[in-house]
C-alpha cells in the first residue's frame, strides 16, 4: 500500500536534527511496496553527516545482528559491537521490551523514532534523536538502519542516576509507513 502525502510529511517533518533531510529523502526513494527499503540501492556516503552514527542491524529469527556500526558509535559505547547481537547494547532488565519494540517495527512494517539521553564516558551529556527504518536485500533479508544524531540541549530527567555509557529514552514514536503502526502508538 503506498504511503499517503501526509504520511510522507509527518515522516521528514517530525526530526529534530539537522542533518534528516537528505537521508530520508534517500530513504523514500528505495521504499518498495512491502514497504522495506530496498538495501542494494542504499549509499550511506549521500548523507556523510550521519555516517559515523548509523548502524545496521540484521534482521534473524530470533535476534538482531550489528552488521555494521558507526565510528561514532563505537567510540560512545567504548566497544565496537560489530558482528554481536543487538542485545549486548541493552541492560538485561531492558532486553524484552527493547527487542519487543524492534519486532513490533518489524511486523508491519513502520518507522520508530527515539530520543534519548546519554552520559558517555567523559561524563559528558548528550541527547540523541535515534531513528530505525526497514531495509531489504536482493535475496529478501532483512535489515533496520540504525541512525543517530546528538541534539543540543537536553538532558535525563534522572542524569544524576546514570553510569557512564548508560541510555535513558526520552521519548518513543512510531511513523506509519502505509502499512500500520503498532497497537496504541499511533
Amino acid at each position: 500500500m503506498p504511503r499517503s502525502e501526509s504520511q510522507e510529511l509527518e515522516l521528514s517533518s517530525s526530526f529534530q536534527g539537522v542533518n534528516w533531510n537528505v537521508f530520508l529523502q534517500l530513504w523514500e526513494g528505495l521504499v518498495k511496496p512491502s514497504g522495506w527499503a530496498d538495501k542494494t540501492g542504499f549509499r550511506p556516503e549521500t548523507a556523510p553527516r550521519l555516517l559515523p552514527n548509523m548502524m545496521i542491524l540484521e534482521v534473524r529469527d530470533a535476534d538482531f545482528l550489528i552488521r555494521l556500526c558507526g565510528t561514532a558509535i563505537v567510540d560512545r559505547l567504548g566497544i565496537d559491537p560489530t558482528n554481536q547481537p543487538y542485545d549486548v547494547l541493552v541492560e538485561p532488565d531492558q532486553r524484552a521490551q527493547v527487542l519487543g519494540r524492534l519486532w513490533e517495527m518489524c511486523r508491519y512494517p513502520c518507522a520508530m523514532q527515539v530520543i534519548l539521553s546519554h552520559k558517555s564516558f567523559s561524563f559528558a551529556a548528550k541527547a540523541i534523536e535515534a531513528l530505525f527504518l526497514p531495509f531489504e536485500d536482493d535475496q529478501g533479508r532483512r535489515f533496520l538502519l540504525y541512525a543517530a544524531e546528538p541534539l543540543m540541549g537536553e538532558t535525563s530527567p534522572n542524569w544524576d542516576e546514570l553510569e557512564p555509557s548508560e541510555y535513558w529514552t526520552v521519548s518513543r514514536r512510531y511513523f506509519d509507513l502505509g502499512f500500520g503502526v503498532p497497537e496504541g502508538t499511533g
